[in-house]
């Protein structure tokens, strides 16, 4: 890791970049209204020339005092197409990445290959993950069982279990 990376300061972006998503939490509102299921909202970003326009915007935008931690969210940005080369892209420049992502992906999505074969290798430092999968469950089971102590209040029992 270069010095100069080090002492930089950051401007902090929350870029949200679409509503498609793998999962329909019971909280959000893309679910309720269809919008995760929608794909065509990817299509953008399976064109090379427009993950290069949108790494560009912020790459002529960090100097080398600033740089961006950029943070991705909006749906599952890891189905975004071409993750791999906006990410290399954006690393070029010495900016950082967190995703905000349940990780409700396949393990052979390409997205999911890229974080475990070269960002963990090459680019652990500059890539931050945050999984918010084992909090999901956890809610989930929190639900579950307060609909079942609920309903054994008026004599319906539930069987533990799937």
């Amino acid at each position: 890791m270069d010095h100069a990376a080090d002492t930089a300061e950051w401007r902090i972006a929350e870029v949200f970049v679409f509503d498609t998503c793998t999962y329909k939490c019971a909280y959000c509102h893309f679910a309720e209204y269809g919008k995760v299921l929608d794909a065509s909202q990817l299509k953008p970003y399976r064109d090379p020339e427009f993950i290069r326009l949108i790494a560009g915007f912020f790459n002529r935008r960090a100097t080398g005092s600033w740089r961006w931690l950029l943070q991705f969210t909006g749906g599952e940005p890891l189905l975004m197409p071409n993750f791999a080369l906006l990410s290399d892209l954006l690393a070029e420049c010495g900016n950082k990445i967190a995703l905000y992502t349940a990780l409700m992906i396949g393990r052979d999505h390409p997205s999911f290959r890229y974080l475990i074969e070269k960002a963990a290798i090459r680019w652990l430092e500059r890539l931050m993950l945050l999984g918010v999968r084992d909090l999901l469950i956890k809610q989930r089971t929190m639900v579950i069982n307060a609909i079942r102590g609920h309903a054994a209040e008026f004599g319906v029992i539930a069987a533990r279990g799937r």
